[in-house]
């Protein structure tokens, strides 16, 4: 390391060994609050962060202070998401680097090297209402690049004690509650309305079941209205299937709804009911098949035998074509 001085400002610079720097009018460090007092509880807020060089100098600053920043919050409780992660807050930290004037040329390698005072300037935006939630700054000295962890430390500090990303996320989440709130109530009163016992009944509409699930098809009772629906249209079936008729059958056609209702509800809430009616409906349908075929294609009547004896005497045969012979009575004298 070679130490340079500047000739004019050499008699300052002794005269200044043994005084206080401020007493020389070289500028006072920035104060940081390094109180090392706990933390309040971070807010249950996703935050995403992005560091921003606001001067030339400072580009250098970038990597260091978005490092040290993530990782500070992160520690700290903050829900820290990626950038274009889903966030509710997100947090912009400017950083400003200005060359601090020296009486000595400090130089290494060959290269005079230059102290800075860095400023943070951190401020929180919500991302619903794009204002400022809150501010923070600090500052500190490096000349080697490096980020002072007790600068970051000082705006946590002054987030925790305002307050107000707590307040801003309970408000939040207020918010959320009340619109789940309003959801629910909304969906309870639809359901309400939609009449679901009338649904199950043979002759109800399930108009406002339907209105229901098409709204909320993974709502609360979604499962009640869709069983709803299924036991409305099996109450449908059974009342068309006319059991009465099947179990006491007057034509061969009377258990075609029962079969029917079988055959779409094998196992429905009338299944029993119906296999019952169609087992002792058997032989009275077995009967009218018989009648009906019967009515419908009848035994051919029998005929006398030809030649035989009738038991009367054979009218004599007479020619059509032969007119009849008058005959004359003779009187006896």
């Amino acid at each position: 390391m070679k130490l340079a001085l500047a000739p004019r400002s050499l008699v300052l610079a002794l005269a200044c060994l043994s005084v206080l720097p401020v007493a020389c009018g070289a500028a006072q460090s920035p104060v940081t609050n390094t109180s090392g007092k706990a933390l309040g509880a971070a807010p249950d807020l996703p935050i995403t962060i992005q560091v921003q060089a606001a001067t030339s100098e400072a580009q250098p600053f970038v990597a260091g202070v978005t490092e040290s920043v993530t990782t500070s919050l992160t520690n700290a409780g903050y829900k820290v998401v990626a950038d274009g992660g889903e966030s509710a807050a997100h947090a912009t930290v400017k950083v400003s680097a200005t060359p601090k004037a020296s009486f000595f040329a400090v130089q290494v390698n060959g290269q005079t090297k230059q102290n800075y005072t860095v400023q943070l300037d951190l401020s929180v935006i919500g991302v619903a209402n794009k204002a400022v939630i809150d501010h923070a700054t600090s500052a500190f000295e490096s000349d080697d690049g490096a980020v002072k962890p007790a600068a970051v430390q000082a705006l946590l500090e002054q987030l925790s004690e305002s307050g107000k990303l707590t307040a801003y996320a309970t408000s939040l989440e207020n918010q959320k509650k009340a619109a789940t709130a309003k959801v629910a109530q909304e969906e309870e009163d639809l359901w309400k309305g939609a009449n679901d016992a009338g649904c199950r009944a043979p002759t109800a509409s399930c108009e406002g079941v339907r209105e229901y699930l098409h709204k909320y098809p993974s709502g609360k009772y979604a499962a009640d209205g869709r069983k709803a629906m299924d036991e409305g249209t099996e109450a449908k079936a059974w009342a068309a299937a006319n059991a009465g008729d099947c179990k006491k059958p007057t034509r061969t056609d009377a258990c075609r709804g029962v079969e029917n209702y079988l055959g779409s509800f094998p196992g429905g809430a009338h299944a029993a009911e119906g296999k019952n009616a169609l087992n002792a409906a058997q032989k009275p349908l077995e009967n009218l098949r018989k009648a009906e075929a019967l009515r419908d294609n009848p035994p051919p009547v029998a005929r006398p035998a030809s030649g035989g004896s009738t038991g009367s005497a054979a009218a004599p045969a007479t020619n059509p074509n032969t007119a009849p012979i008058a005959t004359e009575s003779v009187r006896q004298p």
